[in-house]
C-alpha cells in the first residue's frame, strides 16, 4: 500500500495523505503536524480525548496505531469497540468512526470487526462519508465496504466495491481518496 502511494506520488499524481491521516489531522487541526511514528501512536493514546465514550477518537487512533506499525495498540484499540459499534450513537462523526475501523480492522486483518462495520456502513453506500459537519469528506463507503469485502476473504465484491468508490469519489471530485483507492 505504502509502495502505491509513493508510486502515484511519482508518476505525479498528488495524494495528499491516507483517510486515518486525513481524519487526524481534520481532528488535530491546531497541533503540529507530524508523520505516523510509533511515538505519535504512543502520545495520541496517552491523550485524556481517548476515552471508552469516545468511539470516534478510538477507531481514528486504531488506524493511526496500524498506520505507524503499532498493531498490538491498533488491535487493542479495535477490541473496545467489538462488538460495540452497533451501539455507537448515530452522529455526525458516525459514519468516519465506522470508516476508520475498517481501515485499521483492513489494516491488520481484523474480519470481524471489518464485517461488523461494513453491516452498518452498508444502507449509506450512496451518501459521502462526511466528518462532524461536512468540514472533511472521506469518500465513499464502497471504500469501507471494499476493504472489509477483502479483509473477510471475499475478492470479488472487494474489488467490485472498490472500483464503484472511485467512480463515486471522482463524481465527489475527491481525487485524493479516488488515487487512494486505486492503489488498494
Amino acid at each position: 500500500r505504502q509502495q502505491s502511494r509513493q508510486q502515484l506520488v511519482g508518476h505525479g499524481a498528488r495524494v495528499l495523505a491516507s483517510p486515518a491521516q486525513v481524519q487526524r489531522r481534520r481532528l488535530t487541526a491546531h497541533a503540529p503536524r507530524r508523520e505516523p511514528t510509533p511515538e505519535l501512536a504512543a502520545d495520541t493514546a496517552a491523550s485524556p480525548t481517548i476515552t471508552p465514550a469516545n468511539h470516534a477518537f478510538t477507531a481514528v487512533f486504531a488506524s493511526l496505531a496500524a498506520d505507524c506499525g503499532e498493531y498490538d495498540r491498533a488491535r487493542a484499540a479495535l477490541s473496545r469497540l467489538r462488538g460495540r459499534l452497533h451501539a455507537v450513537p448515530q452522529s455526525s462523526a458516525w459514519l468516519a468512526t465506522l470508516f476508520s475501523t475498517v481501515e485499521a480492522a483492513y489494516s491488520i486483518g481484523d474480519a470481524e470487526i471489518a464485517r461488523e462495520a461494513a453491516a452498518l456502513m452498508a444502507p449509506y453506500a450512496e451518501l459521502p462519508v462526511l466528518g462532524s459537519l461536512a468540514v472533511v469528506c472521506l469518500g465513499s463507503p464502497r471504500r469501507s465496504l471494499g476493504l472489509a469485502a477483502l479483509t473477510v476473504g471475499d475478492l470479488d465484491a472487494g474489488i467490485t466495491l472498490l472500483e464503484q468508490a472511485i467512480a463515486d469519489d471522482e463524481r465527489l471530485g475527491n481525487r485524493p481518496l479516488a488515487a487512494l483507492t486505486a492503489a488498494d
